[in-house]
Parts: structure tokens; sequence; C-alpha cells
């Protein structure tokens, strides 16, 4: 039930949504887990009672070893620190808390060890080393987040998503080359980061550009907001920074006085006062890319730091890495802790930067069936052209999708197949068409013109392609001839009571011709 309201695939390992958030996880309660807590947690407190006859209780099979373990923790663990709070400092944790995180260790070793026999959905045991959890926390799930991003970025980060390499290996489809490029394996990594036409057409520019807009420093000739915290800064002791960015539609060129290069860098940011740069290139890889993708960038800058340093700059270099599905890398973390931010500025930046990558790899992935050289309308959909649906003679016959090749033998399989493979587009395009005629759809409908002689089936298809999209649409009827025209956009507030008339005749006839089995028969 959880992966069905979160849209997690079925073949998604369901570890995800129960490890905690250092483990790249969403942090739920396993309800078994929880009964495992709230047993040891009251078998402990009874095993402090006075009363003989509550300490003679049977005890749980797994209650000696953990109550061994907590002794050795208490005698050897308790004055040690894995945290920040430093040498010398230590607080009061209560033994049923220590108990509880002991339980929570097991089921993460068992969620790794799992892990470890998958075959592809174990890239968060590789990431853990150079990336930062995403703080998948509830405020952020309901009022930031949208139900279709948040099931993006589940099955992407857990390889489930619908693509062409798993919609095969779910035998779903036959295909696994890239529709794109037709050269790849058509997988979401090669989607989001690999697809060379993506990356001409500057599909993967806009989505580096969404991120780097979000970086903001101190305005040019004003001083950073004083406070009685005086953290370090690389920015502070000047007030001349003068910044420059580039993107894909905007470009800059380092002053001549600076530096005689070619070179650009994402972000170049200099103070003459203080004879500093700094420069900091964003990179938006796959995540587990970040390490190669990071010495690419050091390299690449190499001969503009050493050309600086000779022109008696200081300068620093910063490459930064944000991933493709939204889980930032450590430089950046480092880059803004030395920009002189505060904790909370740090956090509020990351998810900022996170959800702005995964924006835009979801946009990539919802325009992943636009054909970029075939000459369809720009920002368009790919569409099935019309098909003549009659065959000879007005008899069923074998009908082949022009896009995927499935072939059908029933004309209703076939339309419900066109929309469920190209959406609302290749509805209008079936309806407007002037090849589907005869007793499936009246060309003259799409018009508005008045019906004539027997057009009950006619009235029949014709709602069948529409019912999908009622609540984006306004029907009207005109005069006694039930002439239908359909508007964009439209809304239920403006439809009338012969609206309301016209459309439970046609919902009871249909449900007659169709009884049950029909998909978007009306239920009552």
């Amino acid at each position: 039930m959880l992966k069905l309201w979160l849209g997690l695939a079925l073949t998604a390992d369901s570890s995800a949504l129960f490890r905690d958030r250092n483990s790249f996880g969403m942090n739920l309660k396993r309800p078994s887990e929880l009964y495992k807590h709230l047993r040891v947690s009251k078998r402990h407190i009874l095993g402090k009672s006075h009363d003989d006859v509550v300490t003679s209780l049977p005890k749980d099979n797994d209650a000696p070893e953990l109550e061994s373990r907590l002794q050795f923790h208490k005698q050897f663990m308790i004055g040690a620190q894995n945290n920040r709070v430093g040498l010398g400092s230590s607080r009061k944790v209560q033994d049923t808390d220590i108990l509880k995180s002991f339980i929570r260790q097991d089921e993460n070793d068992k969620y790794k060890i799992h892990a470890m026999s998958l075959e592809m959905q174990n890239e968060w045991l590789d990431i853990g080393d150079f990336c930062i959890p995403l703080a998948l926390k509830w405020r952020t799930l309901i009022h930031d987040w949208s139900p279709a991003l948040l099931k993006f970025y589940l099955n992407a980060f857990q390889m489930t998503l619908p693509d062409q390499s798993n919609l095969v290996r779910w035998g779903k489809g036959t295909e696994k080359t890239c529709y794109i490029c037709g050269k790849a394996v058509g997988t979401a990594k090669h989607l989001l980061v690999g697809c060379k036409v993506l990356l001409d057409s500057g599909q993967y520019s806009r989505r580096h550009d969404r991120v780097l807009e979000i970086i903001r420093f101190v305005r040019e000739g004003t001083r950073a907001i004083k406070s009685n915290v005086k953290p370090y800064s690389i920015l502070k002791a000047a007030s001349d920074w003068t910044i420059m960015m580039d993107t894909y539609e905007k470009q800059y060129k380092i002053p001549e006085d600076i530096c005689a290069s070619a070179s650009r860098p994402d972000i170049f940011l200099y103070s003459r006062i203080l004879k500093r740069v700094v420069m900091i290139e964003l990179t938006v890889p796959w995540e587990t890319n970040i390490p190669k993708d990071h010495a690419i960038k050091v390299n690449k800058y190499y001969e503009l730091t050493n050309e600086l340093t000779r022109n008696r700059f200081v300068v620093d270099l910063y490459a930064v890495e944000v991933g493709a599905r939204g889980i930032t890398a450590k430089s950046l973390y480092n880059l803004l802790k030395d920009l002189g931010l505060s904790r909370t500025n740090i956090n509020s930046f990351l998810e900022r930067t996170s959800k702005a990558a995964l924006v835009g790899s979801f946009q990539i992935w919802l325009g992943r069936e636009r054909n970029l050289d075939s000459g369809v309308r720009e920002g368009g959909r790919k569409i099935c052209p019309p098909v003549d649906l009659n065959g000879e003679n007005g008899a069923n016959t074998d009908l082949k999708c022009p896009t995927c090749g499935k072939n059908y033998k029933r004309r209703a399989w076939y339309i419900k197949h066109l929309k469920t493979h190209n959406g609302v587009e290749a509805r209008q395009s079936l309806v407007s068409s002037s090849i589907i005629t005869s007793d499936r759809v009246d060309p003259h409908v799409s018009h508005g013109e008045p019906l004539t002689g027997n057009h009950q089936e006619s009235i029949n298809i014709r709602t069948r392609l529409s019912i999908p999209n009622m609540k984006q649409s306004t029907w009207k009827v005109h005069d006694d001839n039930l002439a239908v025209l359909l508007e964009h956009p439209g809304s239920k507030q403006e439809l009338n009571s012969q609206v309301e008339t016209f459309q439970n005749t046609v919902y009871d006839y249909f449900n007659e011709q169709y009884p049950p089995r029909n998909h978007y028969a009306r239920k009552k």
C-alpha cells in the first residue's frame, strides 16, 4: 500500500521507505520494527521492578543479547564522541533509547546486506562517501513537492522508472534503443545525463543554469550582514567583489588585467583589493560519476589557475556537483561553509539546489517522447498518424501502431492504445481526422455541425474519445440535433442542465453497449 500511495514501482526495493536518511531512505517506521521497540522497552522497564513476580516473567529471545550490548556500551562507549559536541561533553541517554538504536542499527544492516544482492538498486551503497542524503521532511513532501515529483524521485533513485530498458525487462516493450538518439540503450541514466541529442539541444544546459541561478552571493559593493557569530568566510575583508556567471544564453569574458584566457568557469568572482579570485564550476552528473567528473573539472582549469597565480592572485577553485536526481555532493557543502553561510542557511540552500536539479531532470523525463529532429511542431509530443480503422469493407483487420508496432484485432482496443500511448493530442487527431468516418466518428462533429441520420455509434465512440479529459473540457448542445462542440479549456461551472442531460444519456448508452469490462464506464 505504501508503494501504491507513493507511486513507487512494484519491483522497487521496499527498504527505501524504511531506511534512515543517512542511508538515503525516507525513515518511515516498519510495523515489525516498531513492535520490537515497544517490546524491548517494556521488558527493560519490567526488569527493574522490585516485585519478584514481575522480574520472573519470561524474557524475550533477543533480550539477553541486547542487554549485554547495553552493558558494553555503557562501560566503554558512553564517553566516546562520534558527533560535533567535542571532547569531554556528554549528555544523559535513557537505556531504552540506546536499545532502540541497537534495533535500528540491526535493521539497517539487514537492508545493506539485502542491497548487496541486488543488481541495480544498490547505488546508495556507493555514493554515501561523497554525497549528502536528501532530507525528505514531511513539510517538504506535503507543501513543497508535488506527488508527481516525489514519484519521479523515488523511482529514479531506485532505478525503476519506466524507461525503455526497464519496459523490456518487465515484458512491456520490445525496443531497448533510445528513441531520441537511436544509438545507446534507453535507460534513465542515459536519458538524464548521457543523450547526445539532448545535450546538443540545450536540455542539460538549461537544467544546469536552473541550479546555477540559485547561487547568490553578497552584492557588488556591499558587505555581508553583521552577526554576533562570525564564521570564517573567504569573502570578508573586501567590498569590491564582482561576480560573473556563464549560462547557456549569456557568456562573459575574464577582464584582461586579471588574466588573458578564453576559459570561463560557471562563476568567476574576483576582488582587485584583495587580489583574490574564486572560481566555481558546477556539474549536474549521475551521482555515481561524481568523483570522476570532479577530477575532470579540476584538471580542466589547472592552466587557468596557474596563470592567475603568476599574476599574483590568490585562487580558490571549487568544483561542485549536484546530482541529476537531486542528491548534492559534499563539495557543495564545503563551498557554502567557506563562503561563511550558517548551518541553517546551508541546509535551506541545499534543499533549493536539490529541488532545482530534480525539477530540471523531471522536465527532461516528461519530454522524453519529443522527436527533436522529425519536424513535428516544436514542443509537441510525437503523435501516431491516423489510420483507417474500417479495413476492407468495414471489417475488423489487424491494426498495427506505426510508433511501437503493436498489433490489435479489435478497433476498440486500438483506439484505447492510441489514447494511452499518445495522450490528449492523439485523441484530438483521431477526432479531427477525416479518415475515420463511416460508423466510427463523423468528421462534422469536431466542427460543431448538426448530426444527421443514425449516429448513435458515432456519439458513443466520440464520447469514448473524450471521457478521459471530461474535467478539462466543456460540452455544449446545439438545438435538438445533438451537435457537439468540444472546447479547450473549460470548467465544470459552464455546464448547464442540457449538457448534464446529454452526458447522462451518452453514459447510459455507453454502459449498455460496453458493460463493466470497459475502463471508462461510469461507476454507479
